[in-house]
């Protein structure tokens, strides 16, 4: 993979997709976390999968320089195309190292330098929602036991490989649940729900309902901090505001139990 040095990225034209609704602590994972609605900032949204490590540290500076940290948005999330689904022998993660010339660990240790904290993206499948070997099925113990030895503090779970295996979401997601919570290293991580799938989305009438993102919210309180209600808001460099509209609706069918409102990356998106 070639490296994917860029300017420093300019956070313009900032659009809330993830707008919150009002939960009681009580209604999440109790994990000491996220007692109430979080925010950040994702690269999905704005970068597509073209960022690496100097990207993370100019966004790092600019979410302290521009007031966004005193607002309140203190998460910087990397999202699918921090990975392209390597691993060594032993089935650790490794990365390409001109993305990530000092590693993972030194990416979330420069974002606590500036006082925010580090998440990070993986899928329940094989597969990730951005290619192929790039989620953490057969590896969720071993995969969580990594990212908070590198120190995330917060880890984003996709779907996409998830519904090609045909996995029972509610399992797979209190599966990885169990890893994050019983992590080597102790450290509490923030867990993103991301079933981005209506019912028959990805073909052939699949997924079913109870497999959907419809249905997230039966098992989203006990399973993670926060969770997807509806299908994505828009794409890279574009956000579709009747479609936030749309999820913000959604939400209202099962205002008790939501948490946030669907969309891809779950944060607050840049188009730099």
């Amino acid at each position: 993979m070639r490296s994917r040095r860029r300017t420093p990225v300019l956070l313009i034209a900032l659009t809330l997709v993830c707008v919150f609704a009002q939960a009681q602590p009580a209604s999440a994972l109790d994990n000491g976390l996220a007692r109430t609605p979080y925010m950040g900032w994702n690269t999905f949204y704005g970068l597509g999968s073209a960022f690496d490590e100097n990207t993370l540290h100019s966004v790092t500076d600019a979410i302290g320089n521009r007031g966004l940290k005193a607002a309140g948005y203190d998460y910087v999330w990397i999202d699918g195309g921090w990975w392209n689904g390597t691993r060594d022998a032993s089935g650790a993660i490794t990365v390409d190292p001109q993305q990530w010339p000092h590693g993972m660990k030194a990416v979330a240790d420069y974002i606590h330098s500036k006082g925010l904290k580090a998440g990070i993206y993986t899928d329940a499948g094989q597969n990730g929602c951005g290619g192929a070997d790039q989620g953490s099925f057969g590896h969720y113990q071993q995969d969580a036991d990594t990212f908070a030895a590198w120190g995330y503090d917060a880890v984003k779970v996709d779907f996409c490989g998830g519904t090609q295996l045909h996995l029972d979401p509610a399992v797979a997601y209190r599966q990885f649940r169990d890893a994050l919570l019983h992590n080597s290293s102790g450290r509490p991580m923030l867990f993103n729900i991301c079933n981005p799938f209506r019912p028959g989305a990805a073909g052939n009438d699949y997924p079913p309902l109870e497999r959907s993102v419809f249905f997230s919210h039966v098992f989203g309180p006990d399973t993670g901090n926060s969770w997807r209600t509806d299908t994505d808001v828009g794409f890279v460099h574009s956000i579709l505001w009747p479609d936030v509209l749309r999820n913000i609706d959604t939400n209202n069918e099962h205002a008790s139990r939501v948490a946030v409102v669907g969309s891809r990356a779950c944060q607050a998106a840049t188009a730099g």
